[in-house]
């Protein structure tokens, strides 16, 4: 397990959330967003998969929360699913440009999610609506996103999607999924998977599965020129008189009226005259075949001028025209595959990417949490409080102006310069007889007072058990904090527990930003969930870029979870966050917190804390 919180996987997850800018809830048993924030399940400290999943899963949730319009929406289950499809691919390429680390947390989800099976390719017996939505993402990523373990899925996937759709149809699915880079909005993307689905009901052109085939009317010089190697031979080599006579072969010269162009040496007469042709054709047919007749010659009457046709019948069930049973089928079960689509329902789409991420992190937090590994909830910042009373001002301003008139001089006095002997510098003649004695301190110096920035974050208890002395905690925390603003390089930032939620921390004043009484008349009510509270704080000040970093608790009872709450205190102290607890007619304070103060009554508790933090600020951080 770890040990110190800066890999820890619930504080790595805040705070990748904080750098994206989305609140990151973390509790609970399940995964998904709302739009504005992201919930995490309560996640084990230590879990590579965890990890990979919970990381991946909010990059893409936050591309959709600060990149996607949710008020843009299709108009049927497949339309709206395309579309999300689509904003996927959109949105984590966003999400990259942006922020560059995000392509490597997204290609660690994709190639664990086609590891363990999550992501394939589409099955050929699957809804095509399933097939396509799937093609759609796999084949988008692929290509745009750069995910090289989707290169298999992709074939596959393009197979299916090739054997379910006509030929057409399935050309130019692939043509506009090339146009997903260039989208600019979810409206685009909505545009696009409506051109998607219309190009499936746009019919299929025969001639272009046709052109250059050889038979038809009013093409014989482009079969003749097409310099195929089996036309000589089959039509006019020496010694071999029975194939000259192939029927649809040697009469094509007849077909195209120019005998100088298309008669080969030896056969003047046969091209001059189609009635010796035509009976050359009967006489030689017996000597090709012992049945004397084919079951395609009887319609050679029908088309007199054209006696190169009885081949012909092949052909258009070859290029899938209408009206030849048999030949039409696969191409009927295609057309039917492509209107099907427009009728799926949910349940015959596929999830998406987030529905997939979620259902695996909350499976893989399931079988990591144990006894020794145990989920972490950390408490999210809840709306403004309600405002039971509004806290002195005249008072509290009178009280912070004696602490910062203390608190400025103790400031004073360690960013002077105090004077020093040494062995270097400016000779002081008053210290000369020392080289009698063998000292060689005989110059003055200047030795600078180590003074550090330091980061406060105050924690003020408000449970049901504060009820009485609520007001006046209140008022003692924003006298100090109103002192605080005044002292150079010290950030403050005060919260209270539990919010609206035990598993929400009102956020009274926050770092860098100034302090408004207002925001502190809140009420006591709730019970004591410290630890979740401190994993906030925690969460908070570990990445902060002040070298000191002092936590104040204020309660006046035990938390709700006794070793939940010692086990984060440790790890905050090992991390090098200084935790001082202020036990308000609680002596087990002290067996909280490893410096703590205990008090008798909440009117103390304004000169205790200024104590603590002159106290702090005056010395340096702890090694």
């Amino acid at each position: 397990m770890r040990t110190t919180l800066l890999r820890s996987l619930p504080i790595v997850a805040r705070a990748l959330g904080d750098k994206l800018g989305v609140d990151v809830r973390i509790g609970g048993n399940q995964a998904y967003t709302d739009g504005k924030m992201i919930v995490l399940p309560s996640l084990p400290e230590d879990s590579d998969t965890c990890e990979i999943l919970a990381r991946g899963y909010i990059d893409h949730e936050s591309g959709h929360i600060r990149f996607t319009d949710m008020t843009v929406a299709g108009a049927t289950p497949v339309e709206h699913s395309l579309t999300s499809v689509i904003e996927d691919v959109r949105i984590e390429g966003l999400m990259e440009a942006h922020y560059p680390g995000c392509r490597t947390n997204l290609a660690k989800l994709v190639d664990r999610l086609v590891e363990d099976g999550s992501i394939s390719s589409p099955q050929e017996n699957s809804h095509p609506a399933n097939i396509l939505l799937r093609y759609v993402w796999v084949e988008g990523s692929y290509r745009f996103r750069n995910r090289p373990v989707l290169e298999p899925v992709a074939k596959e996937a393009t197979k299916v999607l090739e054997q379910t759709f006509p030929r057409g149809a399935a050309v130019r699915i692939r043509a506009l999924i090339g146009k997903i880079p260039s989208l600019e909005s979810t409206a685009e993307s909505l545009a696009l998977a409506k051109r998607i689905l219309k190009s499936l009901e746009e019919p299929e052109e025969p001639e272009i599965e046709e052109p250059g085939e050889p038979g038809e009317p009013g093409e014989p010089e482009e079969s003749e020129e097409s310099g195929e190697p089996e036309e000589p031979g089959e039509s006019g080599e020496p010694g071999e008189p029975g194939e000259s006579e192939e029927p649809g072969e040697s009469e094509e010269p007849g077909e195209s009226e120019e005998p100088g162009e298309s008669e080969e040496p030896g056969e003047p007469e046969e091209s001059e005259e189609s009635e010796e042709s035509e009976e050359s054709e009967e006489s030689s047919e017996p000597e090709e075949s012992s049945e004397p007749e084919e079951p395609g010659e009887p319609e050679e009457p029908e088309e007199p001028g054209e006696p190169g046709e009885p081949e012909e019948p092949e052909e258009p069930g070859e290029s899938g025209e209408p009206g030849e049973p048999g030949e039409s089928e696969e191409p009927d079960e295609k057309v039917k595959a492509a209107k099907r689509v427009a009728d799926a329902t949910e349940d015959d789409l596929p999830k998406g990417v987030s529905e997939v991420t979620a259902q695996n992190l909350e499976q893989s937090v399931e079988k990591e949490v144990t006894a020794n590994n145990r989920g972490i909830t950390i408490a999210g910042y809840g709306g403004a409080p309600k405002i039971s009373s509004t806290p002195d001002i005249a008072k509290v301003r009178q009280v912070s102006a004696g602490i910062r008139a203390k608190l400025a001089g103790l400031v004073q006095a360690t960013r002077l310069e105090r004077r020093r002997l040494c062995r270097v510098g400016r000779l002081d003649t008053r210290r000369l007889p020392r080289i009698f004695t063998g000292d060689p301190r005989i110059f003055r110096g200047k030795e600078r007072v180590v003074k550090h920035d330091t980061a406060v974050s105050i924690l003020l208890d408000r449970s049901g058990s504060m009820s009485g002395g609520i007001g006046m905690a209140v008022e003692s925390v924003l006298a100090v904090t109103i002192a605080l603003a005044g002292i150079p390089k010290t950030e403050v930032e005060v919260s209270a527990f539990p919010g609206g939620t035990p598993q929400e921390v009102y956020r009274l004043k926050r770092f860098g930003a100034r302090t408004n009484p207002a925001e502190f008349g809140i009420n006591a009510e709730g019970g004591t969930p410290m630890t979740e509270a401190l994993w906030l704080v925690a969460s908070r000040l570990v990445y902060r870029p002040e070298t000191r970093k002092l936590c104040f608790v204020v309660t006046d009872g035990e938390p709700n979870d006794m070793d939940g709450t010692k086990s984060i205190i440790e790890k905050m102290e090992r991390s090098g966050i200084e935790c001082i607890g202020i036990g308000i007619g609680s002596p087990g304070i002290y067996s909280l917190f490893p410096s703590a103060v205990y008090i008798n009554r909440v009117e103390d508790l304004a000169s205790t804390l200024f104590a603590l933090l002159r106290k702090r600020l005056a010395t340096k951080a702890a090694a």
